[in-house]
């Protein structure tokens, strides 16, 4: 009857942590995942950078070479910043700066 009335929680694994996951070279917890969580909420209050936080957490983050093709006239500024800063740039670090991807918003 015990096994029956229990209910079994259920991981929700989602396409970041796939792709979180694909990058480190392992399978990540959930139990990994919460205290990641938990651990980003205590480290700061700025809702700046709490947004940031989620932006590289969920990779809502846009690296220059996918700038570069949104914004074709900005392509050779966005390629260099691609150079200078490896693949992957955090996303505001990308939108400070380039001052002109910004103005034209």
């Amino acid at each position: 009857n015990y096994l029956l009335e229990t209910e079994l929680e259920e991981e929700i694994v989602k396409g970041n942590m796939i792709a979180w996951s694909r990058n480190i070279g392992r399978s990540i917890t959930l139990i990994e995942w919460e205290k990641v969580w938990s651990r980003n909420n205590k480290i700061t209050k700025s809702a700046a950078f709490k947004e940031n936080a989620y932006k590289m957490f969920y990779r809502w983050h846009l690296s220059p070479s996918r700038l570069a093709k949104m914004h074709p006239r900005h392509e050779s500024e966005l390629l260099e910043m691609q150079k200078k800063g490896g693949n992957i740039l955090p996303y505001v670090v990308v939108l400070y700066r380039c001052s002109k991807i910004l103005a034209e918003n």
